[in-house]
């Protein structure tokens, strides 16, 4: 049934304004239930990417093009409901998730050495090789026991979550509400 546009008719005696209440409670809760539909299909949208995106990325890495990323970023989806409206959160936990979402060393993110490499880390404050003592600014460098880290290419799940978003949202609305 589509949600468009919907007359509720009554004259003015108990049983029709009763009918009418009822209508209208049944209307209520048919946008509530469409509107549940519009955050899950929306996040779960981005909840797709989130996974697409973390699963090219790559962590500690020992030479270019041999990646690793175990344990290295989750996405987890919950939705609740607060003050009687729907909220969906994408969460990416992990040990090296803030290097795999905003990008370190110049070796995968040259055009951005010094800089932001993506929207995101810009508002976080986070660029190309000021983590630490600069070690980033370095093609490669070593840590922990002889490892030789080359960086993170910047895997901007978040801003890509948001673009994917934006350009389904139309699509998604007219498919649930008609």
């Amino acid at each position: 049934m589509s949600v468009r546009k919907r007359i509720i008719e009554c004259v003015l005696s108990p049983e029709s304004v009763d009918s009418a209440i009822k209508e209208l409670q049944d209307y209520k809760d048919e946008l509530q239930d469409k509107h549940k539909q519009l955050v899950d299909r929306l996040a779960k949208i981005g909840i797709k990417v989130a996974g697409e995106r973390y699963a090219e990325a790559s962590a500690g890495s020992i030479e270019p093009g041999k990646m690793t990323t175990p344990d290295s970023a989750v996405p987890t989806l919950e939705i609740t409901t607060e003050d009687g409206g729907l909220t969906a959160v994408i969460q990416i936990s992990g040990h090296d998730v803030t290097f795999i979402e905003f990008g370190s060393g110049i070796h995968f993110n040259k055009a951005y050495a010094g800089k932001p490499a993506t929207t995101n880390a810009e508002k976080f404050g986070y660029t190309i090789g000021g983590y630490g003592t600069g070690l980033g600014l370095h093609e490669a460098w070593h840590y922990g026991n002889g490892k030789i880290s080359y960086g993170t290419p910047a895997a901007d799940a978040t801003g890509k979550i948001e673009e994917e978003i934006k350009n389904q949202i139309r699509k998604v609305v007219k498919e649930i509400y008609g």
